[in-house]
């Protein structure tokens, strides 16, 4: 599963762990924990509803393919070359979630970098 931002630009994906969200050019940014989603440091940054990355004031920070409702998704760009995997760091603990906001109809903060 591929994460686009704003632009259309492919800039993360899920590896097939189901779990760890990697950088397009390897490096492991973050992991699924159910619909919530931590950096490895164990910070909560945000979650993944309907093909959303939603961050904590509601926006829409990255669309998958199967992304339903939310804003207007562009198109996406040619997608570069994938670098290779880096080695996962160990996971901190992991913050308490916090309330989950309304989704907003526009676009998010940018949550991987």
């Amino acid at each position: 599963m591929k994460f686009y931002d704003q632009n259309g630009a492919a800039k993360a994906y899920l590896d097939e762990d189901g779990e760890t969200i990697y950088a397009w050019g390897g490096k492991p940014l973050a992991y699924l924990d159910g619909e919530n989603i931590y950096s490895f440091e164990g910070k909560h940054l945000g979650w993944f509803e309907d093909g959303w990355v939603i961050d904590h004031d509601g926006g829409h920070s990255y669309f998958t393919d199967g992304a339903a409702d939310g804003p207007f998704k562009p198109f996406k760009q040619f997608e570069n070359v994938k670098g290779f995997k880096e080695f996962l760091p160990f996971k901190g603990f992991q913050e308490f979630v916090p309330f989950k906001p309304f989704r907003s109809a526009g676009w998010g903060k940018n949550l991987f970098g």
